[in-house]
């Protein structure tokens, strides 16, 4: 197949910036197409958890339920004319789920040997940083040909605007400035800088994230931000 000309991304573009995307629950039936999408949220995680994107496929809808890191209530896809172009998960009050997702991949053909430490000593321990109060970002993710278009941004809009009244975390690789700054333009601030999950001995260093919807949404900006999350789980044209 042709490599994508910056025309065709283009064409793409404008077609993108003419539809309306939809933000809603994913359902179950779509549950193998966003994996497909978390697996590309960074180089560290997924592709250690899963291994491909074939495998992911047949992993991932296992994992989600409404206990643990993966739930349910909290994954969201953004559509354009239908297909799914991003995924963001969130969760509330989590448990540690992590021997559930190891005994769900029992007899999941080519499940790499490392999905049981990923779900161990990452998966696992993300559920310490949520509670009644508070909401974690578990994973934003747009397929490739679709970044750029600030859908990353109405997911991340869209989160925070049912979230309104508590505390919001998330993790970020410190040299992903990109998405820092969309991170503080919506009113994140950095809590402290701590070693990511990798496989290898040498960690990659993440910013822990944090947005206090509290305090956010008493001001002029953040109530912006919700006029602009439009009900139900629609978003408007602005990508």
């Amino acid at each position: 197949m042709d490599k994508e000309s910056p025309l065709d991304r283009w064409v793409e573009y404008e077609k993108c910036i003419r539809q309306e995307i939809d933000i809603k629950l994913a359902q179950k039936s779509e549950l193998s197409d966003v994996a497909e999408v978390l697996f590309d949220t960074d180089p560290y995680i997924y592709p250690a958890a899963f291994g491909n994107k074939t495998t992911a496929r047949k992993l991932f809808p296992l994992m989600v339920n409404s206990t643990g890191v993966f739930q349910d209530n909290g994954l969201f896809v953004a559509k354009i004319n239908g297909k799914i172009v991003g995924a963001v998960s969130s969760f509330a009050d989590a448990n540690n789920d992590a021997e559930i997702y190891i005994r769900s991949s029992k007899g999941v053909k080519n499940t790499p040997m490392t999905f049981a430490d990923v779900c161990k000593n990452y998966f696992g321990k993300l559920s310490g940083y949520s509670d009644e109060d508070t909401v974690y970002i578990s994973c934003i993710s747009i397929k490739e040909k679709f970044r750029g278009m600030r859908i990353c941004e109405q997911l991340l809009k869209y989160v925070l605007s049912i979230s309104a009244g508590k505390k919001v975390y998330l993790h970020v690789l410190v040299d992903n400035t990109r998405a820092i700054a969309l991170y503080k333009k919506y009113g994140f601030t950095i809590v402290s800088e701590e070693d990511g999950y990798s496989l290898t001995d040498q960690k990659p260093r993440c910013y822990l994230m944090m947005c206090d919807t509290a305090e956010q949404y008493l001001n002029e900006y953040a109530t912006k931000i919700l006029e602009e999350a439009i009900e139900p789980c629609k978003i408007n044209k602005k990508i």
